[in-house]
């Protein structure tokens, strides 16, 4: 089978000559739309508009036509576009530079923007960013490049970029170039390179498949082995089989001897069960007996227990003092009277602490007043200070304006001073107005005398105003009186514009003054004024009233030190009644607890005679229940021992039977874990033989590619390189000629293209190659090249470079019959837009846009 990597590499040939032999439809071409450059060679700044079809940059010789065109190239390949690019774009007292290029691709805008930083001794680029949908994203030199490769769909950036973009000087080099280095070039750029890279991928391929396969091969060898031991394990398992089914049927037979000594020991554990039964009856009225004795023991302990407790309570009876009954009414009344005291003075505290709480509360309230007022005051005095701050900037205001102090009439008359004003300054502006009219006739005028100067120093013998004779002596006259004019206008367009300037500076005071004057706001004053005295009066309002309310607190305080003493007082004699009524209560309780004693010696002496009565009852059962256990003991002795011995006989049989069975069982486990063994041994020798056929399978299917590879393939790529070479080499013969032909229209040549795309030029028996051609032809010759691979680009490419073309000068060696043919060409390229750069001002007629550069104090400028 073909792996992933193997089946991309191994693409349908039938495709790839179709993609070849049809043009993209679906990938559009780029369009430069602007480029602005900052600190590049000799621009300063500068921003240039570009438009489809072809597009002029004129100008003279070093006026940075050159310096615009390696910005585009450095803008969108950067470096690889030619060493010490960055030293030759950066501008020599520059520290940053900035190319910015806006393009479009698939209806899509794109804006690049790379910047160049000198550092010391070295000249780098910084990070640069591309702009997609408002989105910026910022990128090293290298994700740019790759960023822009992947938009443009360019897969060699050294290989397209002499195709977009002509060097000036080196339009002919391609032609100089070895035949392998052309070579390489057409095949990077129309992608022909890549049947060589298939053919390679095919070694690759061919070698990693090889590989496999002799690895495949050692393992198919041992399939032979592996179906003997399947056929060895299937004759073992029959075997074992047969044993396990004999081995089975003795176990059942065992198991049926045991289940009959099993049956016989039951029965007489059912025997034993009855003599059992007696020996349980035994041993329960031994266990009566044992209980009963140890009942007439507590028994016995509970009376002697009874006795010592009535013995205790006596003695502590003679001890308590018992009072008459009428001392003991006199001690109720008195605790009756202490309790109705206690009962008062607690109703006092509470009355107390109720008013001292309701009096706290007031309390609270006044300082949270206290404190309110405080922060009324505060809030008072913000907005006064406030209001103070607003006025004195307003009165500092007004004195500058005005020089004096200002009050609540003068703000009232500030609108009739800004009315003044701004007439005052409607005045100088009318003023200036008429000043700068005088200015221009002056200037016009001026101009008039110059011209005329001019004309008449320029004139031999007709006057240029009155076309009459001119002679010597009028034409110094005339001279003389156009220099005093001239003068005289100068003094007086002198005088003008120091007026202009005194106008304006008093029109700039004026209107300094009316921005103060507008940002008095006069309303605003008086609302200020005014609330500054109410509130100075809300002031003293709330100062009166927190003394009001400082005196109440400090009485409410008075009343509060007072209840307290109250409250103290009255718990103090509480103290001193709760001790009366604690002792009462002592005594009172001393002569209960006599009385309770007495009631609790009657209720022993009660609970001894019942214990006394039990004691002698169990006494009689105890020796009924020893007499009952010593009939019993003499019946069932000699029947338990019989039962017992040949109970353990039958258990010994069945123990021997047991241990037979679980070797029978042990002997069977044995032959089930071999049988499984030999299962799971033939189920992997099994898969193992799967596995082997389908390598057996995959074995011949990559014979298979290898063959297919060796003897259909690699024809099939070959035939398909040769057809897309072919075709083509036959368009490229075909524009070439013909582009020629359009450049040369007196040339005799008969032009060819070999196989190695070199052109090949002859007169009738004679055949000449490029370096001996002339200037003129070479020019031709090479532009025509760079024009054709530029349209077959545009045919066959799939990289948005495709349709656009930039020339630098690419008449050297034209004369201005070829630069018209040049047009001419240019008018049937089928480029989508052409970028030209040119000193030749005959371009401007083909020209669908056009640039003008110029140049002053090393400065680049764009005219129009």
């Amino acid at each position: 089978m073909v792996c992933g990597a193997q089946t991309k590499k191994l693409r349908d040939a039938n495709t790839i000559y179709y993609m070849y032999s049809h043009t993209n439809k679906t990938q559009k071409n780029m369009i430069i739309e602007r480029i602005y450059l900052k600190n590049i060679r000799s621009y300063a700044e500068a921003d240039f508009c570009f438009s489809p079809n072809i597009t002029l940059i004129q100008g003279p010789v070093g006026v940075g036509k050159t310096t615009l065109l390696m910005a585009i190239g450095f803008a969108l390949f950067g470096n690889s576009i030619g060493r010490g690019i960055l030293s030759r774009l950066l501008k020599k007292d520059a520290e940053r530079g900035n190319i910015i290029i806006e393009i479009e691709q698939n209806n899509q805008k794109y804006t690049i923007s790379r910047t160049i930083k000198r550092k010391k001794t070295q000249i780098m680029q910084e990070e640069a960013y591309i702009i997609t949908n408002n989105k910026k994203t910022i990128l090293s030199p290298t994700e740019i490049n790759a960023r822009i490769t992947a938009i443009l769909n360019i897969k060699n950036i050294s290989s397209s970029s002499p195709i977009f973009y002509v060097v000036q000087d080196k339009i002919k080099q391609i032609l100089y170039s070895n035949e392998e280095e052309r070579m390489n070039m057409v095949r990077d750029i129309f992608n022909i390179k890549k049947y060589q890279q298939c053919r390679e991928n095919k070694k690759y391929i061919g070698r990693d498949i090889g590989q496999e396969i002799a690895l495949l091969k050692k393992d198919v060898e041992q399939l032979n082995d592996i179906k003997k031991q399947a056929e060895n394990l299937e004759q073992e398992k029959e075997n074992l089989e047969i044993k396990l089914k004999k081995q089975a049927a003795s176990i059942t037979k065992l198991k049926q001897i045991f289940l009959d000594i099993n049956i016989k020991y039951e029965k007489m554990q059912k025997n034993l069960g009855g003599a059992e039964k007696n020996k349980q009856q035994l041993l329960t009225l031994q266990k009566n007996l044992s209980f009963l004795e140890k009942d007439n023991n507590n028994t016995k302990n509970n009376i002697l227990s009874l006795d010592k407790q009535i013995k205790q309570m006596n003695d502590s009876k003679t001890k308590i003092e018992i009072k008459p009954a009428e001392n003991f009414a006199l001690l109720k009344i008195k605790q009756n009277e202490i309790h109705y005291q206690k009962d008062k003075l607690n109703q006092q505290i509470v009355k107390y602490q109720t008013q001292f709480e309701e009096i706290s509360k007031q309390k609270n309230k006044l300082l949270e007043d206290i404190r309110h007022q405080g922060m009324l005051v505060a809030e008072t005095n913000k907005k006064i200070s406030e209001c103070q701050i607003y006025i004195k900037e307003v009165e500092e205001k007004y004195f500058r304006i005005f020089g004096e102090e200002v009050d609540i009439e003068k703000i009232n008359r500030i609108s009739e001073s800004r009315k003044n004003l701004q007439i005052e300054n409607n005045r100088l502006t009318k003023e200036r107005e008429i000043l700068k009219g005088k200015e221009q006739i002056l200037n016009t005028i001026l101009k008039n005398l110059e011209k005329q100067r001019t004309e008449i120093s320029g004139a031999k013998s007709i006057c240029p105003i009155c076309e009459s004779i001119l002679q010597d002596s009028r034409k110094t006259d005339l001279l003389k009186n156009i220099n005093i004019n001239i003068k005289n206008s100068i003094t007086e367009l002198k005088k003008i514009n120091d007026k202009i300037k005194e106008s304006e500076t008093e029109k700039d005071k004026k209107t300094e003054l009316l921005k103060d004057i507008e940002s008095i706001n006069k309303e605003l004053f008086i609302i200020k004024y005014n609330e500054i005295t109410e509130l100075n009066i809300s002031i003293e309002d709330l100062k009166t009233k927190a003394k009001n309310i400082k005196n109440e607190n400090e009485e409410i305080s008075e009343k509060q030190l007072w209840l307290q003493e109250q409250i103290k007082q009255k718990h103090q004699n509480t103290i001193l009644i709760t001790k009366e009524e604690k002792n009462i209560v002592e005594i009172l309780e001393k002569n209960k607890n006599a009385l309770l004693l007495a009631e609790k010696i009657k209720i022993l002496e009660e609970q001894k005679e019942k214990e006394k009565q039990r004691y002698n009852q169990t006494i009689d059962e105890i020796q009924k229940i020893t007499e009952g256990c010593q009939k019993i003991g003499v019946v069932l002795q000699p029947i338990s021992i019989t039962l017992n011995e040949d109970l353990k006989k039958v258990q010994t049989e069945k123990q021997a039977m047991q241990t037979e069975i679980e070797g029978a069982q042990y002997l069977m486990g044995k032959i089930e874990q071999l049988m499984t063994n030999i299962k799971k041994d033939i189920e992997k020798i099994k898969r193992d033989k799967i596995n082997l056929e389908l390598q057996k399978k995959v074995k011949e299917q990559k014979e298979q590619i290898i063959y297919w590879m060796d003897n259909v393939f690699i024809k099939i790529l070959n035939t398909i390189e040769t057809r897309v070479t072919e075709e083509i080499l036959k368009n490229f013969e075909v524009l070439f000629r013909k582009y020629f032909k359009m450049l040369l229209q007196n040339s005799d040549f008969l032009v060819e293209i070999d196989q190695k795309f070199t052109p090949i030029f002859s007169v009738d028996d004679s055949v000449f190659l490029f370096e001996d051609l002339s200037g003129g032809e070479k020019t031709a010759a090479a532009l025509s090249y760079y024009l054709t691979l530029a349209v077959l680009l545009e045919k066959y490419g799939i990289s948005a470079l495709k349709g656009i073309l930039i020339l630098d000068e690419p008449t050297t060696g034209f004369g201005p019959e070829q630069i018209q043919n040049m047009q001419k060409v240019f008018s049937l390229l089928p480029l989508k837009q052409i970028i030209i750069v040119s000193h030749e001002s005959d371009f401007e007629k083909s020209a669908q846009h056009i640039i003008k550069l110029c140049k002053n104090n090393n400065q680049s400028y764009i005219v129009c």
